[in-house]
């Protein structure tokens, strides 16, 4: 029986992975008699732990829910480090585009996956529905004008191993309360990566110095 199991969990990860016809599931399954015990349970244990592990995440994260609209801007300083603003937005944006919880994808939850290991043990999908979230915010939106000619400033210096879009719904909060947050992303290897500009304006991916 727990064969059985073991085999029925290692189609269900296939079927997740790579869907395919009936028919060829069914054959599948019949090939799957002669598949041994050594190896049939770590694959099925595998994938059952990938499907759960994408089951999980579903509609995950979920945007806190304001009233309020805010604005989201990526900016290089002058000394090299990326920023990334969260501004209360005007009301008269002609752009619906929102601005992703990562600003490069991909890259940003494989250098978080590299730093707690899951990289190393080929692990990285457990963070990668981050790539792609939504961040709640406008991107590039113009900025809403202030009675007073000034909003005040939070700086965000995020710790070791960390980034500038890792708490962007604290920051996104933070903005709708009439405040310009600067979220910055430090270049001497303790963010978790990010993208430096070479003098001759090429730019490259640095990961996180856990040397440092």
């Amino acid at each position: 029986m727990i064969g059985i199991l073991a085999r029925a969990s290692f189609l269900l990860g296939c079927a997740v992975i790579a869907p395919s016809s009936t028919a060829f599931t069914t054959t599948l399954f019949d090939s799957t008699a002669n598949i041994p015990d050594a190896v049939a349970y770590p694959v099925a244990f595998a994938s059952s732990f990938r499907v759960g592990a994408r089951v999980a995440v579903i509609n995950q994260p979920r945007v806190p829910s304001i009233d309020v609209l805010v604005g989201s801007s990526v900016l290089r300083l002058p000394g090299g480090a990326l920023v990334r603003l969260f501004y209360p937005a005007s009301s008269n944006v002609t752009s619906q585009e929102e601005a992703p919880y990562c600003t490069n994808g991909r890259e940003t939850t494989n250098g978080m996956s590299a730093l707690v290991g899951f990289e190393q043990l080929g692990l990285s999908f457990l963070l990668a529905h981050l790539a792609n979230a939504p961040s709640g915010c406008l991107k590039n939106a113009p900025m809403k004008a202030d009675e007073s000619g000034s909003l005040p400033l939070l700086v965000y210096s995020h710790g070791y191993g960390g980034n500038m879009d890792m708490a962007s719904f604290f920051h996104r909060t933070m903005a709708s309360k009439g405040m310009i947050v600067a979220s910055i992303e430090h270049t001497d290897g303790t963010a978790s990566s990010t993208v430096i500009r070479e003098k001759d304006g090429t730019e490259r991916l640095q990961r996180f110095n856990r040397y440092l």
